[in-house]
């Protein structure tokens, strides 16, 4: 069974777990799950070890995964970290297979890294991941 992480802004997280369901009705399993994790309360006393806690669940994530999706419609800081984690592993393993949904191709120049494949769908990602 073939693993996936998909990367997006916190807010877009109905989108990813729509990705999930098809990613997963498709026989995929889901390397770490961010969507579950609330929303970021830098008054709570406990942010930075819950804010440490996650951001290690997610470099897990991108790590243990053979397919990393960034679904980038709004930008995102966070995504964007989750996209450089990436490119760096498939420059040392060959693994994981990179690709970018987006509406602007020209947000960042590492959406052009030889290593990243745009597509316009979860389902153009999945297809050409499994001819691979």
């Amino acid at each position: 069974m073939h693993s996936v992480y998909v990367a997006s802004k916190f807010n877009n997280k109905i989108a990813v777990r729509k990705a999930y369901k098809k990613l997963k009705s498709e026989g995929f399993e889901i390397a770490q799950d961010w969507t579950k994790s609330l929303a970021k309360d830098l008054r709570d006393p406990n942010y930075i070890q819950k804010a440490t806690k996650l951001a290690i669940e997610d470099t897990h994530g991108v790590e243990d995964c053979d397919l990393f999706i960034l679904i980038d419609k709004q930008g995102g800081v966070g995504s964007y970290v989750e996209l450089g984690m990436a490119i760096g592993l498939y420059s040392t393993f060959t693994v994981p297979y990179i690709y970018v949904i987006t509406g602007d191709p020209k947000r960042t120049i590492f959406f052009d890294h030889p290593f990243v494949t745009m597509v316009d769908t979860i389902d153009e990602a999945i297809t050409d991941f499994l001819g691979k």
